[in-house]
């Protein structure tokens, strides 16, 4: 009966330090804990570079605008310039008195700041009419050298309606300055809308063209 007893005892010891020995629940309830912490943790550091890349293209967005809108601003400003007249834009009573100046004095050179940059040159009674340079009308200019001062620039109504009525009005109806040498050479300036020479016509005698 004793040995029963012991032996019962011993089954009851052996059973409870099995459950003493036994995990519980504890570890894993952890261990799960600190899983949802770290998918919160990525989660969240994730979301938080996501909303900086979005701002960060936002304000990168805002610069790109504000550079595009100061370069069309300037794009504005430049066309404004250019359109406006420059101060050095001469008025036509000036040029008028460099031409009255240069021609009897033979100082063709004198009128390149007046001259547009490209500019007709037609001879009377030949086939030379072409567009060219400055520098190349200022060397076609010579051809005025025979005529004799005084020149005359001041036409008479008469005189006028000759010229832009003859047979080289193509020519001389647009132009505005008229002179006439001492001994018949002949010359005709047409200005353009910036007072710039834009056609010079040369003869060799008033009387070609009356």
């Amino acid at each position: 009966m004793e040995d029963h007893n012991q032996d019962k005892a011993k089954h009851e010891h052996d059973q409870a330090a099995a459950q003493t020995k036994k995990p519980g629940k504890g570890p894993i309830i952890a261990l799960v804990i600190v899983i949802i912490l770290a998918i919160v943790a990525v989660g969240g550091t994730w979301y938080y570079m996501n909303n900086n890349a979005k701002n960060d293209k936002k304000a990168l967005d805002e610069q790109i605008q504000q550079l595009q809108k100061q370069v069309d601003d300037l794009k504005k400003q430049g066309a404004t310039k250019t359109n406006k007249p420059t101060a050095t834009t001469k008025t036509v009573d000036e040029v008028i008195a460099q031409i009255v100046k240069d021609v009897p004095a033979k100082n063709y050179a004198g009128l390149s700041d007046y001259m547009a940059d490209t500019i007709k040159v037609v001879i009377a009674a030949s086939e030379y009419q072409p567009s060219v340079t400055k520098a190349q009308a200022i060397v076609d200019m010579e051809y005025l050298n025979g005529g004799v001062s005084p020149w005359d620039f001041d036409p008479t109504a008469a005189e006028l309606n000759s010229y832009k009525t003859g047979d080289y009005k193509t020519y001389l109806n647009s132009a505005g300055i008229f002179g006439v040498a001492s001994n018949g050479y002949f010359v005709a300036f047409t200005l353009n809308g910036s007072n710039q020479i834009s056609q010079i016509f040369m003869a060799v005698n008033v009387e070609l063209i009356n």
